[in-house]
């Protein structure tokens, strides 16, 4: 269990850090789904997709 002195003392930095890191993956997967959108995706909405 967490003592009042550790919790008042603890450094948020690396939590700080990796939430940067979060918010920066998630712009890139923002970027890859809408590569896909505009790529993939794109092929199977037109009129000509015949599929099997």
């Amino acid at each position: 269990m967490l003592t009042y002195q550790e919790v008042m003392t603890i450094n948020l930095g690396v939590l700080a850090a990796a939430a940067g890191k979060r918010e920066s993956m998630a712009a890139e997967l923002a970027k890859v789904e809408e590569r896909y959108g505009d790529t993939v995706q794109q092929i199977t909405l037109g009129q000509d997709w015949l599929g099997l």
